[in-house]
């Protein structure tokens, strides 16, 4: 399927998929003078989301049914990560202007200085 066609037939049930499996989550944040909102698709890799999402669920004692955390590969197959990109992209494209850019060196320098503090609990 043609990424732009994929992404706008998704983009018609919001982020989930014909309103039975999520593929996006979209998460905010509201500080004094800043917002933030964000999101993560999951192209690849639902078991896994599941496997993290069971006990998280269950320890906030809310009802989840696993079966409804979806990737886009189980969607459409043939997208894969770039027609996943493309498509994202296209999107935006129509609506915003797109500039290409790069981290400073200094900002990619502290990142790596700080990224021990940040990564996953083990």
């Amino acid at each position: 399927m043609n990424p732009a066609k994929a992404i706008a037939r998704l983009r018609t049930s919001g982020v989930n998929a014909g309103g039975r499996r999520k593929l996006m989550g979209v998460g905010q944040r509201l500080a004094p003078a800043a917002a933030h909102v964000g999101g993560v698709v999951v192209v690849t890799g639902a078991p896994r989301v599941r496997d993290v999402l069971v006990p998280v669920y269950r320890a906030m004692s809310l009802q989840w049914d696993p079966s409804t955390a979806g990737s886009v590969e189980h969607e459409d197959p043939s997208l894969g990560w770039d027609g996943v990109v493309d498509a994202i992209l296209t999107e935006f494209g129509r609506r915003y202007l797109l500039r290409e850019g790069r981290l400073e060196a200094r900002t990619v320098e502290r990142a790596r200085a700080t990224e021990d503090r940040f990564g996953p609990a083990t």
